[in-house]
């Protein structure tokens, strides 16, 4: 319906991948927020809160720094080069080749990155309402296609905002829940793993949190997607309001998205034995 919305309203490609560099900082910051993770964020990240405790928020906080970055030295910059594609800098900075090059060098990438973000949502889907896995995948493949293809920037900014607001109103709702399930806040966090609170657990160590946050960091403020969202506000200084928002919400986002995972150790203490900590959040959910 978004999608549908917002076609009318686009007369020129710097409508659909820029849009028309109206977007506000706010609505840009919210949507860097939500592009930099996906339904994949709720497997992948449960998962190893799951398993090995605080350190899943650690890794998630690198996003967090990524933002601030951003807001410090690129943001500005991207604004500032007054372009509606990454690919068009590398042709203006460099050549039409090397923008070739980086497109197609890019799609081996975007397939596997997609198709992680989509089964993920797939999953979600199919446990949630009984769909089959295969047909989940399916339908919403057609629908992330369908709002992005018809109603271009503006359609998917409005897009995730919408889904903010049902994810932060959902996380704000599990957190007390699983904490409430799990019988108060001193049983919810009893019987944990030892050193399960500390910044770092093996296998992922200091070295490894580092490299961590130095491909976060290039990722954050390079990738297509999140680029997008620095350019496509009115001015610099909207572009590093949009990624200092992005950062607090992703320092905010982290312990309310993870904890509830961590306490799935005591409300759902068979997973790992299962082979089925993946599905932890869905579950609590369910």
């Amino acid at each position: 319906s978004i999608g549908f919305y917002f076609r009318n309203k686009l007369e020129a490609a710097k409508d659909y991948f820029a849009g028309g560099n109206r977007i506000p900082w706010w609505l840009a910051g919210i949507s860097h927020y939500m592009s930099s993770f996906s339904a994949f964020a709720f497997v992948a990240y449960a998962q190893l809160g799951y398993n090995y405790g605080w350190t899943a928020v650690t890794l998630f906080w690198a996003s967090g720094f990524a933002c601030v970055l951003g807001g410090l030295f690129f943001a500005r910059r991207w604004r500032r080069a007054r372009v509606i594609t990454p690919v068009e800098f590398l042709e203006r900075r460099f050549s039409a080749f090397i923008r070739q090059l980086f497109a197609w060098a890019g799609i081996p990438m975007k397939i596997f990155d997609d198709a992680l973000k989509v089964f993920a949502t797939g999953l979600f889907v199919s446990l949630s309402v009984g769909l089959s896995l295969h047909w989940s995948i399916m339908v919403c493949g057609v629908v992330m296609i369908a709002y992005t293809f018809f109603g271009g920037l503006w359609a998917l900014v409005v897009t995730d905002y919408v889904q903010f607001i049902m994810k932060g109103l959902a996380m704000l709702l599990l957190l007390p829940l699983a904490i409430a399930g799990a019988g108060g806040f001193d049983h919810a966090f009893r019987n944990l793993p030892p050193g399960f609170f500390h910044l770092t657990n093996k296998p992922y160590g200091p070295v490894y949190i580092v490299g961590f946050f130095v491909l976060i960091a290039i990722s954050y403020n390079a990738s297509w997607a999140l680029a997008q969202k620095y350019y496509s506000v009115s001015n610099e200084r909207e572009a590093s309001k949009a990624a200092y928002c992005a950062a607090t919400l992703n320092f905010l986002g982290a312990p309310l998205l993870i904890l509830p995972a961590i306490i799935g150790r005591n409300l759902l203490p068979d997973l790992a034995a299962q082979n089925r900590s993946a599905d932890v959040y869905v579950l609590l959910v369910l």
